[in-house]
C-alpha cells in the first residue's frame, strides 16, 4: 500500500502504528492512497468483492474532513511492469464517504456510498467488484490496482485508521 502525501516528510502526516499494517491519518489536506495485488494469487472463476477498510482513530477523539466531501475510489487491472497511478487513464470512479453525519445523507448524489460498520469494529466501503475467468494462467503478469483519492477539494482531514484494501470471494 502506497500512502503519497504531497510533502516529503511523510512521518509529519502518517503514524504508522505497532502494527505495520495500518497507518494513522494525522492531518493532511491531499489523501492519495494506493494498493496493489496480483491477480495470479486469485482463484479461477470468482467474483471478489474489493473494499477499503479503516475506523476512526480513538486517540484523535474524532473524524474530520470527510463529512461533506467524498472520496474518490477506483479499481483497475494493470500490468505488472507498468501499474497505472496516471489520473488521465480514466479508470471507474466511485464517491464515498468515510465520515457519516446526519447532514451530509441530505445533500449527496444517489450513488454515493456509505461505510458499513463490520463485526470486528472496523468500517469498510465496497469499492467494487472484479471477476476471475477460467484461465487464470493469462493473468500473470497483472496487478489490481485499488485506489482511494480526495485532491479536489483541499481540506484538512484526520482521524481514521487505515488498514488497507481487502479482498473477498463473493461467489
Amino acid at each position: 500500500m502506497f500512502l503519497l502525501p504531497p510533502q516529503s516528510h511523510v512521518h509529519l502526516y502518517w503514524e504508522v502504528g505497532m502494527f505495520p499494517e495500518v497507518a494513522s491519518l494525522i492531518t493532511v489536506c491531499w489523501l492519495d492512497i494506493i494498493g496493489n495485488f496480483h491477480t495470479k494469487y486469485l482463484s479461477p472463476n470468482t467474483t471478489y468483492g474489493v473494499y477499503f477498510v479503516y475506523k476512526e482513530h480513538p486517540a484523535i477523539g474524532r473524524c474530520y474532513g470527510f463529512e461533506r466531501t467524498p472520496v474518490e475510489a477506483s479499481v483497475i487491472e494493470a500490468n505488472e511492469e507498468d501499474p497505472s497511478t496516471d489520473d488521465n487513464n480514466g479508470p471507474p470512479v466511485k464517491n464515498f464517504y468515510l465520515k457519516v453525519a446526519s447532514y451530509s445523507r441530505a445533500a449527496t448524489r444517489s450513488d454515493d456510498q456509505w461505510p458499513a460498520q463490520r463485526n470486528d469494529g472496523w468500517l469498510e466501503v465496497e469499492m467494487s467488484k472484479y471477476r476471475v475467468g477460467e484461465n487464470n494462467g493469462s493473468n500473470e503478469r497483472k496487478v489490481l490496482e485499488m485506489r482511494i483519492k480526495q485532491t479536489k477539494q483541499l481540506i484538512w482531514k484526520s482521524g481514521i485508521i487505515v488498514y488497507g484494501f481487502e479482498l473477498r470471494p463473493l461467489d
